[in-house]
């Protein structure tokens, strides 16, 4: 099982039906509280202020403030009280990156009045009057007023600056926050971007028993990673992570676990990430596979000219596919050939795959998410709730349509799905949302298990004419009965019935970055990364009074036109042969409440998981206990005006102008 190198036997125990059952069963899964006196006091402060997510910013400012005091810096006794009394030292501290683009880490938004990168050479300069000698917590010491530095540890170190003049000494105290830096791919150095990479191709190839013997507990495989995600987006119940409001902590969470991970393979490298309104704003859709992010020495083609779509060059070409077959406890979520896929994914070949149609449309109609959805949703929305739904959707969403794809069907079907979905931005691609949605209530059957020498072909998913009839009639009957026709409105009077259910239930095949094993597409890291930055401009604006948030818990659900947002969870316990699951509509699936509890152990001495309130209050970007930031927040390159927050009011898209790739 995929958690047991990180629990004890006990908590194996209680997870082991994680993502496996429903109901009040199913709440099993988030283990209780621990008692509060086993609990750190850091950790304590956050669990003691779960239930208000606003309240414990102000625990978090105060931890930040009682940095800032310490940074103003302290006086020690001098051997002389006037010259003590007269010295005043400015800290500066900028390592080659700030240099370079000429701008603070975060744009200075972060409240640290002295941030460094670790594991970067800082510059260190003191003006002051007088003679510098240097005294860092690692015991090294240096000479004069300028000097260079490199923090090795992430937290709060103190730096001591002693200034020596005729008529005596004096010191002044500082304190300095080292933290990981996320940096956009194309800012990195050669070497910078080539320890990412190489990092993240032993996380992809490396098995997870090999990968913690070498690197340690804190390394977790690509394979690791990807059967977390299936165990949370594939539950047959519902979707535990997606479209509704855990799915920002969820993504946040396996995101910094990845970091742990490539960081115990390399120490000096981040989860890096991928502002792609820069090729958004730099070349059109069909450029989109040109961009460098998809080039042989970063991640691949975008759609590999195969027939099977596997990606076969550059580092993660014929990236592996897990296989379960034959292993206990490997997985319980799996495709029928064994693979860390979908249920539903009945794809045989066992490696990463890409494709740019979906049902035939080359992706879908989308195009890449713009600085002006960017800009859009910051001047409209004022809530977190609205922000989630947002980054579920439109500001990250269509990228893994574009990358993932959906194949597999005769060119009579997609002439099908073109008559009856249509042909307009993300038509196509809610045909594979409905086709899980009638899984999950069961109408939808797809093979259990198939043998390695099985013909593929005979290997699919499909709606049993024992629940779905044979008739226009009795295929109407269940895209009624099943809600799909509510969620779809446009659909009612497209005829043919039993030609779109037997679509539908077909389910076809799509490529990972379109299903619950996205992880296993190495795209999936930076494209998140960049929705995490988004929400720390949202949130740090917030703290500087310059657009006042409201971080009540909740999800702005969409109510119709998306297949995905159904807000129902079945229950199947009990559920054998052709029965039905009891499927509720307007339930909260497990994972999406505000008290309910993520799998993520983060820290070596973290004594219980935390809940979905304790999670965002612990990754405020105020909060000194997250160990990243990111690189730019105000700053967005390819925007006009090169950003996209108007203090003003004034809206971005009114006015916005894409800027060319030279400007870029």
């Amino acid at each position: 099982f995929f958690f047991a190198s990180r629990l004890g036997d006990a908590q194996r125990a209680r997870m082991a039906s994680y993502g496996t059952r429903s109901g009040e069963e199913e709440e099993e899964r988030f283990l209780p509280a621990p008692a509060e006196d086993a609990m750190k006091p850091e950790l304590l402060a956050f669990r003691e202020s779960a239930v208000s997510p606003r309240r414990v910013r102000w625990v978090v400012v105060a931890l930040s403030m009682c940095g800032l005091v310490a940074v103003v810096g302290t006086r020690k006794a001098a051997s002389d009280g006037a010259v003590a009394a007269e010295v005043v030292v400015t800290l500066r501290l900028r390592n080659a990156y700030e240099e370079k683009s000429g701008r603070r880490i975060g744009d200075g938004l972060y409240r640290f009045e002295h941030l460094v990168e670790v594991h970067q050479e800082t510059a260190c300069s003191a003006t002051t009057e007088g003679e510098c000698e240097w005294v860092f917590e690692d015991g090294e010491r240096a000479h004069g007023c300028e000097t260079t530095h490199v923090w090795r540890t992430v937290g709060e170190h103190r730096v001591v600056v002693r200034v020596h003049r005729s008529g005596g000494s004096a010191e002044r105290s500082f304190t300095v926050q080292a933290k990981h830096v996320r940096h956009e791919l194309r800012d990195l150095t050669e070497e910078d971007r080539e320890r990412y990479f190489g990092a993240v191709s032993v996380v992809y190839r490396t098995s997870q028993e090999e990968g913690e013997q070498l690197y340690g507990d804190r390394f977790s495989s690509a394979a690791w990673l990807v059967r977390e995600h299936l165990y949370g987006a594939a539950s047959r119940e519902c979707d535990h992570w997606h479209d509704d409001a855990g799915f920002l902590n969820h993504h946040v969470g396996i995101t910094w676990q990845f970091e742990q991970s490539i960081q115990a393979v390399d120490a000096t490298t981040s989860a890096h990430y991928w502002d792609y309104t820069i090729d958004a704003a730099t070349a059109s859709a069909s450029q989109f596979s040109e961009s460098v992010v998809f080039s042989k020495n970063w991640f691949g083609s975008s759609s590999p000219p195969r027939q099977d779509h596997v990606v076969d060059e550059g580092r993660f070409a014929y990236v592996a596919v897990e296989s379960c077959s034959g292993r206990a406890n490997c997985s319980a979520v799996r495709n029928p050939f064994g693979l860390l896929r979908s249920p539903w994914n009945t794809n045989p070949t066992p490696f990463l795959t890409r494709f740019d149609r979906v049902l035939g449309m080359f992706h879908d109609a989308y195009t890449l998410t713009t600085c002006e959805d960017f800009a859009d949703a910051l001047a409209e929305f004022d809530s977190m709730a609205q922000f989630v739904s947002k980054l579920n959707g439109k500001l990250h969403g269509p990228i893994h349509i574009m990358i993932g794809g959906h194949w597999w069907f005769s060119a009579q079907d997609n002439a099908s799905a073109a008559a009856w979905l249509g042909a307009s931005v993300g038509s196509r691609s809610r045909g594979l949302l409905a086709s899980k949605f009638l899984w999950r209530q069961g109408y939808a059957r797809c093979p259990e298990s198939c043998s390695a020498d099985a013909d593929w072909r005979d290997c699919a998913c499909a709606c049993p004419r024992e629940l779905v009839g044979d008739s226009d009639e009795d295929a109407y009957r269940v895209l009624s009965d099943s809600g799909l026709l509510d969620i779809n409105k446009s659909w009612r009077d497209a005829g043919g019935w039993r030609a779109v259910l037997r679509l539908l239930c077909h389910v076809g095949h799509p490529g990972e970055m379109f299903t619950s094993a996205a992880p296993q597409d190495p795209t999936f890291w930076p494209l998140h990364g960049n929705a995490e930055r988004f929400v720390h401009l949202v949130r740090l604006l917030d703290a500087r009074g310059e657009k006042p948030l409201d971080d009540a818990w909740g999800y702005a659900h969409v109510t119709t036109g998306l297949d995905s947002d159904t807000h129902v969870v079945c229950d199947w316990d009990n559920v054998t042969g052709m029965e039905l699951p009891t499927c509720v509509l307007g339930a909260t699936c497990p994972g999406h409440r505000l008290d309910d509890l993520l799998p993520f152990l983060l820290f070596d001495d973290q004594p219980a998981y935390f809940t979905n309130a304790e999670f965002f209050n612990l990754t405020s970007p105020l909060n000194p206990a997250v160990p990243y930031v990111y690189d730019r927040l105000l700053y967005w390159p390819a925007c006009a005006d090169q950003t996209i927050w108007y203090p003003d009011g004034g809206q971005a898209a009114a006015s916005s102008r894409s800027r060319s790739s030279d400007e870029a």
